[in-house]
Order: structure tokens, then sequence, then C-alpha cells
């Protein structure tokens, strides 16, 4: 019922691997002889993202068949800085949960065999400083970058079920839980467009830590 250690790491190495050729090759093959809309680019400009994420995160992890699964989608935010005409830095922090459940039988002190109910808990928290490169464009509304990104992750679990015995001296049970973290790398390409001044729609695809999904969608505001 717990995600196996070497699925992590190779989800997550795949995750990194791909995103970065995908970058890389963004940046080389991307035509940025584009018409200049605005000689400050971006520079000085602010924006904040708020959004959530498909695909990837904790639902890509698999637990024992039998239980009942449910994750949340990824909740992100994020805020970038224009730098320069063309370079944004920022941060962004995203959240996912999941939780699985599961029935089994235990003795209870009578000898009599019952019904309980066990469950885990996961939750990961990723935190990354983002730094990006927008693309300039004829179309002011349009705005497309590509980047990457450094930070934190933190993946933990914990577990309870309805067993008045379990952990009790003579089971011999340890609750199993896990508090890992490490670091976080993100590599991505998107986009936001503008439907006013200020307000705006954005896209992006990518891999953004353990709580990252490979899809993330959101309104975006222009300070």
């Amino acid at each position: 019922m717990s995600p196996n250690n070497n699925q992590l790491t190779s989800i997550m190495k795949t995750k990194i691997l791909l995103f970065s050729l995908f970058a890389g090759a963004f940046l080389c093959f991307s035509n940025t002889s584009y018409a200049q809309h605005s000689s400050d680019g971006i520079n000085g400009q602010n924006m904040i993202d708020v959004g959530i994420g498909f695909g990837g995160g904790l639902a890509s992890y698999s637990f024992v068949a039998g239980g009942t699964g449910s994750v949340t989608p990824e909740i992100v935010g994020r805020f970038d800085h224009g730098i320069s005409a063309n370079w944004t830095i920022g941060g962004m922090i995203a959240y996912q949960s999941y939780s699985y459940s599961d029935a089994f039988q235990d003795y209870n002190s009578n000898y009599v065999l019952n019904n309980y109910t066990e469950k885990w808990s996961f939750t990961a928290i990723s935190v990354l400083v983002r730094g990006a490169y927008h693309f300039t464009v004829s179309n002011s509304k349009f705005d497309p970058y590509v980047g990457i990104g450094l930070g934190y992750n933190s993946f933990s679990s914990t577990y309870t079920n309805t067993d008045p015995n379990y952990g009790t001296a003579g089971y011999g049970f340890a609750t199993p839980t896990y508090n890992l973290g490490g670091v976080a790398y993100a590599a991505f390409v998107g986009a936001r467009y503008y439907f006013s001044d200020h307000i705006g729609a954005w896209g992006e695809l990518g891999y953004a830590g353990w709580a990252g999904d490979l899809l993330n969608l959101g309104i975006t505001f222009k300070l």
C-alpha cells in the first residue's frame, strides 16, 4: 500500500530528463526574430499566476490493488518579475495530496476476527525559484516562454487504522510513515495570453517537483 521508492526515483529522473531535453530543444529551434512590440518588453512587469495541474504528480504513484484512492488536483501559485526585456525571475509553490484506504481483518482481544480499515494520507509540496526567457512576438497579448527552476521537495505521509490493537505490545507493528525531502528541479515551456491589460490565462508543460503535474492551466494577473 505504500509507494515503491525505486518507482519514485525512476519517475523523477524520467521527468527531469524528458523536459530538460524538451526545453533545450525549444530554446535552440524557436525563431526569436519576431517584430518587437515594445522596446521595454516585460522589464519591470510583475505577474501572479494561480492554477491547477493535470497528469503526473502523486497520481502517477501506484498502490496495492483492492483499496480506494483519491488524489486532489495540483494547486500551484507563481510570481514572476521582469528583470529585462526578455527575462523574468520568480518563484512557485505547488501542493498536492493523495489518500488511500483499504479493508483488513484482525483478531481482537477476545480472539474474534473483526473487520477494520486503514488509511494512508500523502502530501507533496514543491517550492522553487524559477528563471524564464520570454520570446519577443508581434502580438502584445501573447507571451511564450521557456525556463528552468531549482528548489526543494517535501513528501510526507501519515497512517491510521481502526484496529485498537495496532501498534500495541505483542503485535510487532510500527506505524509506517514517510518524511522525505530533497532538491527539486524544473524544466518547462508555456505561454500567457492576456484578455485585457491585467488579466489573462496561462498554460505550461513541464516538470516542477514531486507535487508538480505535467500540464498546468490557470489565470494570470499582470500588476
